[in-house]
């Protein structure tokens, strides 16, 4: 028999009276590391090269049929994308901004063609009566789409190439 006071009726924790609360949630994660400035300053730096880039081999290359100069010109294109690829895993930066080095690789470039061509009736650049203000607004939209999986696979190439190179580094 007790001797003491009686206890109350202990409360149940399950299952709540409200019913089933999932656990809270944990904070939501980015696959985006925030920008730095170094981060900045890369694609500065990129973007500035491909710029020059490209405005000198428009300038120098654009009626002339030399296929070397245009070889040339894709080769120092491409080994620019490698090369951005190469500071994002040497940055240590996310899969995903490989997309922004092609994007800004793709754009510039068709920005550079837009600006460099003369649209004027009868000028070198458009053979037609009429101006070619809508197809060269057009073909700018269609370089920059097709250039874009060309640069970004650059840029992922030379990324992967770094992250093995410094696997191999650590494990040898």
């Amino acid at each position: 028999m007790p001797t003491g006071p009686a206890s109350p009726p202990q409360q149940q924790d399950w299952p709540p009276p409200g019913g089933w609360t999932p656990p809270p949630a944990s904070p939501p994660t980015s696959w985006f590391k925030p920008f730095g400035r170094a981060d900045f300053i890369g694609l500065g730096v990129l973007a500035f090269v491909l710029t020059v880039l490209d405005a000198t081999f428009m300038a120098v290359g654009r009626h002339s049929h030399n296929t070397g100069l245009f070889m040339l010109w894709f080769a120092l294109q491409a080994l620019t994308c490698v090369g951005a690829g190469v500071f994002q895993a040497v940055r240590r930066r996310s899969w995903q901004e490989i997309a922004i080095v092609g994007a800004i690789a793709a754009v510039l470039l068709a920005f550079i063609v837009l600006v460099m061509v003369n649209p004027d009736p009868g000028s070198a650049d458009c053979g037609s009566q009429g101006p070619c203000d809508t197809s060269f607004g057009l073909g700018a939209i269609v370089i920059a789409v097709l250039t874009f999986p060309l640069f970004g696979a650059m840029a992922a190439l030379g990324r992967a190439v770094a992250r093995l190179g410094g696997q191999r580094d650590r494990t040898g």
